[in-house]
C-alpha cells in the first residue's frame, strides 16, 4: 500500500522566532509536510511595487519547488506581527497578507487553495499562534 503525503508550500518570513511553528502550520493546513520558502517580510515583497524584482524571484523559486515536489495540495503566505522585514501595523499586515495570497494565487495559477495567515506574537517571543485571514 502506498501512502500519499499531502504537501503544502508556505511563503514564510526568515525570522528565527517562527522556526518552531512548523507542526502548528501543518495542522492548520491539514497536510503532512510543509515546505517553507523563506524571505524577509514576505507580505511586503508581494505587495510593494518597488520590490518587483524580489517578487519575481520569489515566484520563480516557489514554482521550482512546487515542480520538484510534484505539486502541492495548498499554498500559504505567512506574515507576522512584530516583523522587522516589513515593519507595519498589525492591520496593515492583515491587509497585505490577504492581498499577497490573492496575488500568489494569480501568479502561480494555483488550482489549489492559497491561505492568508497571520502569525501573532504572544506575551513572549516563543508564544505564537496562527490566525487564518482568508482562503482563495
Amino acid at each position: 500500500m502506498t501512502t500519499v503525503t499531502r504537501k503544502a508550500i508556505a511563503n514564510f518570513c526568515v525570522d528565527s522566532r517562527l522556526e518552531g511553528l512548523r507542526g502548528a502550520l501543518e495542522h492548520l493546513l491539514d497536510v503532512d509536510e510543509i515546505y517553507r520558502f523563506k524571505l524577509a517580510g514576505p507580505d511586503g515583497v508581494w505587495t510593494l511595487s518597488e520590490l518587483e524584482t524580489e517578487r519575481a524571484g520569489n515566484i520563480a523559486g516557489i514554482k521550482r519547488l512546487n515542480a520538484k515536489l510534484g505539486g502541492a495540495e495548498a499554498f500559504a503566505i505567512v506574515g507576522h506581527t512584530h516583523c522587522a522585514g516589513y515593519a507595519v501595523s498589525d492591520e496593515e499586515h492583515c491587509d497585505a497578507i490577504k492581498k499577497s495570497a490573492q496575488e500568489m494565487k494569480r501568479a502561480l495559477d494555483a488550482s489549489v487553495p492559497v491561505h492568508a495567515i497571520l502569525a501573532e506574537r504572544g506575551a513572549r517571543d516563543d508564544l505564537w499562534k496562527f490566525k487564518e485571514l482568508a482562503v482563495y
